[in-house]
């Protein structure tokens, strides 16, 4: 079978899902549905880290991805863009949160 190129376009919203996180994760879900025609979201209830002091701590994320006909190689600038706009739109709602914006090529199998 053929491989279709595409780019996966993801981000990782830190924090439990209520007032400005979940109107973030809304804003994003609407935008990658207009955007590249579908989305999926991921609850991530277990998602842990390691602090500076050496302590693992519990916070739950949201994961909202899309797969978009895009090749990162060659549409590198407009990933970039659309990337850049997330990451802003994030930092704008979410003061003390970072947010993971990444992207990376996959294949899907066609027929």
């Amino acid at each position: 079978m053929p491989l279709a190129e595409r780019t996966r376009i993801e981000i990782h919203v830190p924090g439990a899902l209520n007032g400005t996180v979940q109107k973030l994760v809304e804003s994003f879900v609407e935008s990658f549905a207009q955007t590249f025609g579908r989305c999926t979201v991921i609850h991530v209830r277990d998602n842990h880290y390691s602090t500076r002091r050496g302590l693992i701590l519990n916070d739950p994320t949201t994961v909202i991805f899309s797969d978009a006909t895009l090749s990162l190689v060659k549409d590198r600038a407009h990933c970039i863009q659309y990337m850049n706009q997330l990451r802003q739109a994030a930092e704008e709602k979410l003061e003390e949160q970072s947010v993971l914006v990444a992207a990376q090529s996959i294949y899907h199998s066609v027929e």
